[in-house]
């Protein structure tokens, strides 16, 4: 039986118990027929030595660690991740107290140098072993003094600051550090970091706990008075790892797989650029205070709806998300402490696991259907929960983007106000915001409980949102909280996102777009009507040739007058082909004067589509035989504001190209008086002097003439 065992595992085939049934994973080609049937002729047994296993895994046993331990999914993840971007400050981890009072150094000093000590992660590195795999590697303790900076009160946040930028050295180690800032004989500032491989929330508690046990035993000159820890972080990474290969996790994996979709796209967030092709991991973090009487109904809701605070916020997120986005498959992380086993209460180290917790808010639900269904979604992921988030993407191995991170982007954290700081006789101790300047995914909204309500924290990437549009995200997710504890019956398209001023300035103010314009007037009729105001202003400037208004209303009369000898009027298609020159201008005005539509052809078209799109025209211009001079009188035409100027075609792209039809009137209004394309006297061209006594030279929306460039034949069909 354990040569059958340690053949199955030597070839990566996973076991495990489902009830009486025996369950397995295997690489392609890894189970021979033989092993088939050896695993058929002894499945009794192996059943047995599944259960003994599972029973022996309820504990984390110790370890030889003496030639270093694996890393634990997780670690191996940040690890990855350092190696792509050495030095990367995005999961270094800090802590700031401000100290009063008569501060024993020595004793502090001491207690840090014992906790490093009694956790072997504070004093590892991380090497690569013989295999190439990663592995940590314990440093032998050596005593550290802390080093004292002298500061002012006035750079304390500076120096925090500087301290959360600095890198840590991995395959140096060690991976904490702490620096004490002195501001005077009784007033102390303990800065404190770590990288996030070797520390997480709970963590935070456990420290803070032992280093006020310690200082205060070793000022007292007593000794250590804390217990002996029963493993090391190394031992549960072995055990995390050997459970996988014994096959432990393997029907929570299936659930993971099943729930989740490798190849889904990023969500698409509302924000004030681009999401860049790959993450800087830049950030900020705006803040809001929900108030007390939020939530006190929110509360209210949760004992009426039998759901938890976090299952109701998450809710509130998700709602959000998906008004924002209009989504509604919506997948949102959430860390979880991952301390099931008794063992591991006491350790520091990083432990966290996240939740990928996907809901589907199709149908426009109401707020209690979707909680409803929130409710559902994390339930089974708390009972999945034991599978590291890594090994989940590692089996659905989705496709691997710089710019996004893999099945989620947006995080959610609920938590328990923040772990108070070290009560100790004779100290005041009081905790220093440290704000980073990081964000791991594109947003975490994180929410704290405290006596005066729930404070919200959200890091963003400020590669994609400004600050403005966090503040508002917030604001909204409060509304939305409101609305729906007021009446969850409300469907998701109803819920309120928008406070009375928003309201007002969306719906209302931001569309009086109205304006008067010559709607009932014709491009030539609006270029005449300049031609008479200003006839020998300069209106085109092409190269060394200056044309006047006059001149070219002359040229532009000419080819219109052609144009109807030939069959144009109002509504006919023109085509017309040329690279920019005098001639072009005057031919387009010629087009429009005689009632036509302009169609813009580019000879580097390919050949079909120039065919499909000129057998569409009534005729096409050819500049070569355009006259140089032309007739003084206006022709006249049927055309009016509602025929068409100019077509232009779509790219067909998806079959046929299509023409798409500007009306006379689209021009008028885009160019005059409005308020969202302004058009300045000196936009395209110097100012021109116009003649004596004559007026300002430029066309009836107030723009300067035209320049085109100089040089270059037109081009011709």
């Amino acid at each position: 039986m354990n040569e059958l065992l340690a053949e199955l595992r030597r070839r990566d085939v996973a076991l495990w118990r489902d009830g009486d049934n025996l369950r397995f994973s295997a690489p392609t080609g890894a189970l021979t027929a033989e092993l088939r049937a050896a695993m058929g002729a002894h499945k009794s047994e192996l059943l047995e030595t599944l259960a003994h296993e599972m029973r022996a895994a309820e504990t984390i046993p110790p370890t030889d660690r003496s030639a270093g331990s694996p890393l634990s999914f997780s670690q191996e993840s940040l690890w990855i991740l350092d190696q792509i971007a050495p030095g990367i400050t995005t999961y270094n981890i800090e802590l700031c107290w401000r100290i009063g009072g008569a501060l024993d150094v020595a004793a502090l000093e001491r207690a840090l140098n014992e906790i490093t000590r009694r956790h072997e992660i504070l004093r590892t590195r991380i090497d690569r072993g013989p295999d190439g795999h990663p592995l940590q590697i314990v440093m032998p303790h050596a005593p550290r003094a802390i080093p004292l900076v002298t500061a002012t009160a006035d750079n304390l946040h500076d120096l925090a600051a500087a301290e959360t930028e600095r890198p840590f050295d991995l395959s140096r180690g060690p991976v904490f550090r702490a620096v004490l800032a002195r501001f005077g004989e009784k007033d102390h500032a303990l800065l404190l970091s770590w990288h996030h491989l070797a520390f997480d929330g709970w963590s935070e508690a456990v420290f803070t706990r032992e280093l006020a046990t310690l200082y205060t035993a070793f000022r007292e000159r007593r000794a250590n008075p804390l217990p002996k820890l029963p493993i090391q972080f190394g031992d549960f990474a072995h055990w995390q790892r050997e459970s996988f290969k014994l096959g432990r996790m393997q029907s929570h994996l299936a659930y993971w797989k099943a729930q989740l979709d490798a190849d889904r796209p990023p969500m698409l967030l509302p924000g004030d650029r681009p999401r860049p092709s790959q993450q800087s991991y830049r950030g900020a973090t705006r803040t809001r205070q929900f108030s007390s009487e939020l939530t006190v109904v929110l509360r209210q809701v949760c004992r009426e709806e039998n759901v938890t605070l976090f299952m109701l916020l998450l809710t509130g997120l998700k709602a959000l998300l998906a008004r924002y986005t209009g989504e509604t498959d919506l997948c949102i992380g959430s860390p979880i402490a991952q301390r099931s086993h008794v063992e591991t209460e006491s350790l520091i180290g990083f432990f966290v696991n996240m939740l990928a917790l996907r809901t589907d808010l199709a149908g426009d639900p109401s707020f209690h259907e979707i909680l409803r269904r929130v409710r559902t979604t994390v339930l089974d992921g708390f009972e999945h929960q034991s599978v590291p988030f890594e090994k989940i993407v590692g089996e659905l191995q989705p496709t691997r983007h710089l710019s996004h991170h893999p099945l989620f982007q947006v995080a959610f954290v609920l938590q328990a106000a923040g772990t108070a700081p070290p009560g100790i006789p004779g100290l005041v101790i009081e905790p220093v915001s440290v704000l980073g300047a990081t964000a791991k995914f594109d947003l975490t909204l994180s929410i704290t409980e405290s006596a005066a309500g729930l404070d919200a924290k959200l890091e963003y990437s400020t590669d994609q949102f400004d600050a403005a549009t966090i503040d508002r995200l917030l604001a909204s997710l409060a509304l939305l909280l409101q609305g729906a504890a007021s009446n969850p019956s409300t469907p998701l398209s109803q819920l309120p996102i928008l406070d009375a001023a928003e309201r007002q300035r969306l719906l209302v103010d931001w569309n009086q777009t109205a304006r008067d314009f010559p709607a009932h007037l014709t491009v030539a009729a609006l270029f005449e009507a300049q031609v008479a105001r200003t006839p020998e202003a300069i209106a085109l400037v092409d190269g060394e040739e200056r044309l006047s208004y006059a001149a070219l209303n002359a040229r532009a009369n000419s080819i219109a007058r052609d144009l109807q000898g030939h069959g144009v009027t109002a509504g006919s298609l023109v085509g017309l082909a040329a690279e920019r020159s005098a001639r072009f201008v005057a031919g387009i005005l010629g087009i429009v004067k005689a009632g036509g539509a302009y169609v813009p052809l580019d000879a580097g078209e390919p050949p079909e589509r120039l065919a499909t799109m000129g057998a569409q025209c009534a005729c096409t211009l050819d500049l070569a035989a355009l006259p140089e001079s032309g007739a003084a009188d206006n022709p006249t035409s049927a055309a009016t504001a509602i025929n068409p100027a100019y077509v232009l075609f779509t790219s067909g792209s998806t079959g046929i190209p299509k023409g798409v039809v500007i009306p006379h009137r689209a021009i008028a209004r885009l160019v005059i008086n409005n308020d969202y394309a302004p058009f300045a006297s000196r936009t395209a061209a110097p100012a021109v002097k116009s003649p004596a006594g004559a007026p300002p030279a430029v066309p009836p929306t107030g723009e300067a003439p035209v320049r085109q460039p100089a040089g270059g034949a037109p081009a011709l069909l």
